[in-house]
């Protein structure tokens, strides 16, 4: 398929759409989705076909998300959180996870120059401090019934 071919279709239909198999709740690319919905000669398990996009994190699984943000908070102490913006003070981590993962880093890319090169990501709909989609309220929407 042709980005032609995707900008040929209306639209109406490449907006996301409510959905019959999701008893009406909204999805993205539901047009797509819907070439590949047969029922029976299945290309795809419905449960992954009609999945809703997830951010990287998210889509690797929740159990994996929460997983590691349990072991920060076990292998990160409170004690180095308040030293944080000494240990690092460009972009100083604000969660014991991304301490975690600063940390990992720091320990591969010693110079002070690899720090300033990553640039702090929070996307704008987040109002806390975790990035993840769950946040999101569109997210919440996505799974309700």
């Amino acid at each position: 398929m042709t980005i032609q071919t995707v900008m040929s279709v209306a639209p109406c239909w490449r907006r996301p759409q409510c959905a019959e198999e999701l008893d009406g709740r909204v999805i993205e690319k539901y047009l797509l989705r819907k070439a590949f919905s047969n029922p029976r000669d299945p290309y795809l398990p419905d449960d992954i076909l009609w999945s809703p996009k997830e951010q990287f994190d998210d889509g690797v699984g929740y159990n994996w998300t929460d997983g590691l943000k349990a072991h920060s908070e076990k292998h990160v102490t409170d004690e180095e959180m308040c030293s944080a913006p000494k240990i690092f003070p460009y972009n100083t981590p604000i969660t014991k996870e991304g301490f975690f993962y600063r940390r990992i880093f720091a320990g591969h890319f010693r110079s002070k120059l690899a720090s300033q090169a990553v640039q702090l990501w929070l996307p704008k709909w987040v109002s806390g401090l975790d990035p993840s989609g769950r946040q999101s309220q569109l997210h919440a929407k996505a799974f309700k019934k």
